[in-house]
């Protein structure tokens, strides 16, 4: 199945990932809905052809030695945004 990549920056102190970037993997499989290569043109309606996307693959290009924006705003008491 197809899948994505996130290259982003891991933070050392907290252990976080902040996502830079993505990009697809296609699988080249005729049978997903996401390749360049699906044998279905416009909208699919084949129960058979695979229409879930494998979990994305975290790619750390950067590694940062403090902690992430968001740990750094929690210490310091401003409301912290959910992970996405």
């Amino acid at each position: 199945m197809c899948h994505n990549i996130i290259d982003g920056r891991r933070h050392k102190l907290c252990g976080h990932f902040v996502a830079l970037a993505t990009r697809r993997q296609d699988c080249r499989r005729v049978d997903c809905l996401f390749s360049e290569r699906h044998m279905h043109m416009g909208q699919c309606r084949s129960a058979s052809c695979l229409r879930l996307m494998s979990p994305p693959t975290f790619n750390p290009i950067r590694e940062s030695p403090t902690r992430c924006p968001q740990c750094v705003m929690a210490k310091t008491g401003y409301p912290v945004l959910p992970n996405i």
